[in-house]
C-alpha cells in the first residue's frame, strides 16, 4: 500500500500538536541524538526558528524504553524557584504520558508546594532532591531543556551571575556522578554567550563534558516534502514546493511563513522577489531584525563593528578575515571573536578560509533593510 500523502495545517512557529506526524525530516538527526544520550549529554546549536523545540518534541516521543524523556519549556523562568518548579511540573505533565514510570518518582516530590523565599530559595537542595529520585528509578533519564541558556540570561540580568555560574557548576556535577541522567540543553540564544559574559566575573568551568550537535536546515528533498504537505493544507500551489524549498535553502520556519502569506503573492512574481518582498514588510514575519536587534547584547562594545562585518558580507558574498580587517581596519582578535560568535548561531559558515552568510534570503533583507557603508 502506497505511503498516505502528508497533509499539514499551519503553524507558523507554533508547539507541534502531532511531534511525529508534523516534524519533518528530523528522523534521522533525532535518531544521532538518541545514540549520543547513551554516553553523554547534548548542547544542540542552531539559529532561531530552525525548529529545536520541536526536534527536542520530536526526542521526547521518540525516546525508547524504558527511557524517561521529559521536555521542560525555561523561557518564563525567572528565577531558581521558578527553575526548580518549572522542572517539577514538567514531571507532572510527563506523568499522563509515561504512567506508572513516572507515577511512583511522583509521589516523592510535591508537586506545587515549594516555598518561594526570594533569593534565599534553596534551589540546590530541592533540585538535587528531585535528581537523587530520578536517579534512584535505575532507568535512563532525558531532561530535555528548552530555553536554558536565556533562564540564565534571566539570572544574570537580575545581577544573580554567580547563581548561574553555581547552577552550571551543579549540573556539571550531575553529568559526572549521576549515570542515568542526561541533559539536552538548547534555546533560543547559544550557551556560549551566556558562558562568556559569566567568564567576565572570573569563572572558569567550561561544558566540555558534553557533545555539541548543530541543527542544520532541511535537504531540498525533505524541505519539498514540509512545503508540498503545507501547500495541501491550505489546498493551493502544490506545485510552487520544490521551488519555495530552494529559495529558503530547506529553512523550515521560512516555509512556513512564505505560505502563510501565500495569498500576498502577485500575478507572475517570481519566487525569490516574493519571499524577499515577504521578508521585507513592516511586521517581520520572517524574523530576520532579530539578529540586528541582539547585536548589542551580544557583541556589546563591538556591536558597531558586528554590524559593519555583516554589511560587508552582505554586500561582498563572502570575505577572509584579512579581508573584513583590511575593508573595517578593525582588530584582528576582535574580528574574529565576532566571526565566531556568528559562526556558533549559525548566521555565517567557514569554507576554505572564506565566511559568507548562510541564507541567501536573509543576506538580500540585511542588504535591504540593514545595508549601507561599511567603511
Amino acid at each position: 500500500m502506497a505511503e498516505k500523502e502528508l497533509v499539514l495545517k499551519l503553524a507558523g512557529g507554533g508547539p507541534t500538536r502531532n511531534p511525529k506526524k508534523e516534524v519533518v525530516g528530523r528522523d534521522a538527526f533525532v535518531a544521532q541524538m538518541i545514540e549520543r544520550l547513551e554516553y553523554t549529554s547534548i548542547e544542540m546549536f542552531a539559529p532561531r526558528r530552525l525548529g529545536k523545540s520541536w526536534v527536542l518534541k520530536l526526542l521526547e516521543v521518540k525516546a525508547p524504553s524504558p527511557v524517561m524523556a521529559v521536555y521542560m519549556d525555561l523561557e518564563g523562568a525567572h528565577s531558581t524557584y521558578e527553575f526548580v518548579d518549572n522542572v517539577a511540573t514538567a514531571f507532572k505533565y510527563a506523568g499522563k504520558r509515561l504512567g506508572a514510570a513516572v507515577g511512583k518518582f511522583l509521589e516523592g516530590i510535591e508537586i506545587g508546594h515549594l516555598k518561594n523565599t526570594g533569593h534565599k530559595f534553596p534551589w540546590k537542595a530541592h533540585l538535587d532532591g528531585v535528581f537523587q529520585k530520578l536517579e534512584a528509578q535505575n532507568k535512563p533519564v532525558w531532561l530535555l531543556m528548552d530555553e536554558f541558556p536565556l533562564f540564565l540570561m534571566n539570572l544574570t540580568n537580575n545581577e544573580e551571575k554567580k547563581t548561574a555560574t553555581e547552577i552550571l557548576d551543579y549540573f556539571r556535577y550531575v553529568r559526572q556522578n549521576y549515570k542515568n541522567i542526561r541533559f539536552v540543553l538548547t534555546g533560543s540564544i547559544g550557551l556560549h554567550w551566556v558562558i562568556e559574559d559569566l567568564e567576565g566575573i572570573g569563572w572558569r568551568n567550561p561544558q566540555n563534558d558534553d557533545t555539541k550537535m548543530t541543527l542544520e536546515p532541511l535537504d531540498l528533498k525533505e524541505a519539498t516534502r514540509l512545503a508540498h504537505a503545507l501547500f495541501k493544507g491550505i489546498g493551493k500551489g502544490m506545485g510552487s514546493a520544490k521551488e519555495l524549498a530552494e529559495v529558503v535553502e530547506g529553512h523550515p520556519f521560512y516555509i512556513q511563513k512564505a505560505i502563510e502569506n501565500w495569498g500576498q503573492r502577485k500575478r507572475g512574481e517570481g519566487m525569490a522577489d516574493f519571499c524577499l518582498r515577504m521578508a521585507c514588510k513592516p511586521d517581520d514575519p520572517f524574523e530576520f531584525a532579530d539578529l540586528h536587534k541582539r547585536l548589542g547584547n551580544y557583541f556589546r562594545r563591538s556591536a558597531s563593528l558586528a554590524k559593519s562585518i555583516l554589511d560587508l558580507l552582505a554586500q561582498e558574498g563572502e570575505c577572509s578575515v584579512k579581508e573584513i580587517q583590511s575593508q573595517l581596519k578593525g582588530d584582528r582578535e576582535e574580528i574574529l571573536n565576532i566571526l565566531n560568535g556568528l559562526e556558533k548561531d549559525g548566521y555565517v559558515r567557514l569554507h576554505e578560509g572564506r565566511y559568507k552568510l548562510i541564507q541567501t534570503l536573509f543576506r538580500k533583507w540585511w542588504q535591504v533593510k540593514q545595508g549601507g557603508s561599511h567603511v
